[in-house]
């Protein structure tokens, strides 16, 4: 079920992605009406959400369907409630209608519902704001304290690791975007002294070597940030006792390429969310996460900077709409 429930995220992610590329507004799927409106920042009781569609007389219940047409009747149960039941119309201007225990709402006409475009915008920004929100902190009974996603007592990790590149092999390369500037590196792991090379794979030329590295980080400036560039990076890791077998270095490729779609300079957070997506394309998938980190090290201190930090740095990523 679990692994289900991943597929189907994943699927959603790619069409979300694919239909945000588009440069002309696609029709509203079908749904034997016109969408126009979605139930949404629903937290609880969704189950007891109904939804009355006006053409076929049909009882539908929120959990199954968000989606709301032109002529539904939405009925909120008369129980006392936390959770802000809100119906957001897709539209250009924002139109929240905001409804209360006991409610009854039906939905109005649009003349001009921006349709499917809209849904895609909408799902963007929630995505935004989920993954520069805070990592929720629970509590394990008889445990204490922690993170969501994190290991209570992790396992000791000799090899050097490098969480942006979110456990793919390492002959599955890092993006970055053909332009100059340096690379903010960082590894797990390991036992310094770390000693770090890069090869240009084109002309098989070593250009950077840095031995005695104490730190596990690097501002890494290369010489050739053309399009097609590909180098390889090496780091490795001293022997962590003198009786032990030294530990397999950390090889990755790093290919220079030209961005995946028009970048917005005004809405960068909107574009990472469009490059994480990128994974999830069945054909031409590609990891950019270390140009995320590079572009996020330049932007001002900020709640939401940090938070996405966090969550690219503990691969706590994912695409599910609450």
């Amino acid at each position: 079920m679990e692994k289900l429930k991943k597929m189907l995220t994943k699927s959603i992610a790619t069409l979300i992605l694919l239909l945000s590329f588009a440069t002309h507004v696609f029709s509203a799927p079908s749904l034997d009406c016109e969408i126009v409106a979605e139930i949404f920042v629903l937290k609880e009781m969704i189950s007891e959400i109904s939804i009355l569609r006006k053409d076929t007389e049909k009882l539908i219940w929120a959990n199954q369907n968000r989606k709301l047409c032109s002529g539904d009747r939405v009925t909120v149960p008369n129980r006392r409630f936390s959770s802000q039941i809100a119906i957001h119309y897709y539209t250009d201007k924002p139109k929240v209608i905001i409804l209360k225990q006991g409610q009854h709402y039906q939905v109005e006409f649009l003349s001009a519902a921006c349709g499917t475009w809209c849904t895609v915008q909408h799902d963007l920004e929630r995505l935004v704001q989920k993954l520069t929100s805070p990592i929720r902190e629970y509590v394990s009974p008889g445990i204490g304290g922690g993170r969501e996603g994190e290991d209570d007592n992790p396992l000791p990790i000799d090899d050097i690791t490098m969480p942006l590149d979110a456990g793919n092999s390492l002959e599955e390369p890092f993006y970055l975007f053909a332009q100059p500037g340096a690379i903010p590196l960082f590894w797990e792991h390991g036992q310094p002294p770390y000693q770090l090379e890069v090869k240009n794979e084109i002309t098989g030329k070593i250009v950077i070597v840095q031995k005695g590295l104490k730190n596990k980080t690097l501002s890494l400036k290369l010489p050739n940030t053309n399009p097609e560039q590909v180098y390889r990076l090496k780091i490795s890791s001293a022997r962590s006792e003198p009786d032990q077998k030294k530990s397999e270095p950390y090889q990755k490729k790093l290919v220079f390429a030209v961005p995946p779609f028009p970048l917005n300079p005004n809405d960068k957070w909107t574009t990472f969310v469009k490059l994480l997506m990128n994974e999830n394309l069945s054909e031409g998938s590609k990891n950019w996460r270390l140009e995320i980190w590079r572009q996020l090290a330049l932007m001002p201190e900020s709640p939401e900077k940090n938070n996405f930090n966090a969550r690219l740095r503990r691969d706590l990523i994912d695409f599910e709409l609450d």
